[in-house]
């Protein structure tokens, strides 16, 4: 979306648009990118700085920003100075989203083919079996790469903008539908720290933006992990995440768990079901005493 209203921009404001972009895609096509990097090179060794803003200023606005930024950084960096992040445009940031999700989709049709990638076999004796850690590992591979942008890619609504609980259920349920009868996940498909801190970063950012309190939240994610048949979040990193939360969204966590384990003598089957989570109110609320103190 972001990159599509870019080239909109870009036509409008330069008429002649037309010609330099052939001329980019024969560059694209026949160079590689570090030919690319050395023309760049090359021609702003060449240009004056009044050309250089000149060309500039018929970018796209927050191309324009993002250039500058990068021209603004220091050419050389010696190993005592700080490293700087480099200044990544909207548009790179949407196109590395969209090209990580494409990752992950590749991911979870290697899961869900019959002889995919993350069928394995100890002896050709042994029945195949599915590899759940190398299929949880190569996931948090992408999620990985993933977190550092969902913050942005929230805001800038960047596409795919789907949750990662009805993407996970969906990858869930085309994987067990790839397996034979016999072939059962008895360990079940436990995900790793950086795909459940993805689930939670993504449902805190829908739940702030709506203005529902902290146990809500909560409640959303229990309420997600009971949807799924064999898929588990990380408890720790679930934990974790409950822990950094501010004191105030910490305080309403520590009450509503409370309340359900009052009702335990009523609602056993509540209670049991949240067992986990109402172990979890003293940790949650253990940075607080200890500042008390």
């Amino acid at each position: 979306m972001a990159k599509k209203n870019l080239e909109n921009s870009e036509n409008d404001s330069n008429p002649g648009n037309g010609a330099t972009t052939d001329l980019s895609n024969h560059l694209l096509n026949g160079l590689t990118q570090e030919e690319i990097a050395q023309l760049i090179d090359a021609l702003f060794g060449v240009l004056s700085l009044e050309l250089q803003q000149s060309a500039i200023a018929k970018l796209d606005p927050g191309t324009q920003e993002t250039v500058q930024q990068i021209l603004a950084l220091p050419s050389r960096i010696t190993q005592n100075s700080a490293l700087e992040t480099p200044a990544i445009s909207l548009a790179k940031q949407a196109q590395t989203w969209c090209n990580l999700w494409q990752d992950w989709d590749g991911i979870v049709w290697e899961a869900s083919e019959e002889e995919g990638l993350y069928m394995t076999q100890d002896a050709h004796w042994e029945p195949p079996y599915f590899d759940t850690t190398a299929f949880s590992e190569d996931l948090d591979g992408v999620a990985d790469k993933m977190l550092p942008l969902i913050q942005t890619a929230f805001d800038h609504d960047f596409t795919p903008d789907c949750s990662f609980i009805p993407i996970l259920l969906e990858a869930e349920s085309e994987i067990l539908n790839s397996l034979e009868e016999w072939n059962e996940l008895y360990d079940g498909l436990p995900l790793g720290r950086q795909v459940t801190q993805c689930v939670l970063a993504w449902e805190w950012l829908v739940y702030s933006r709506q203005g529902e309190n902290a146990f809500n939240f909560v409640k959303k994610i229990r309420q997600s992990e009971l949807e799924f048949l064999k898929i588990t979040f990380d408890d720790d990193t679930i934990l974790n995440f409950f822990i950094q939360l501010p004191e105030t969204d910490r305080e309403n966590i520590f009450i509503g768990l409370a309340e359900i384990k009052v009702s335990e003598s009523t609602h056993k089957a509540l209670f049991s079901s949240w067992r986990n989570y109402i172990n979890l109110q003293y940790d949650i609320m253990k940075p607080l005493w200890l500042i008390g103190e």
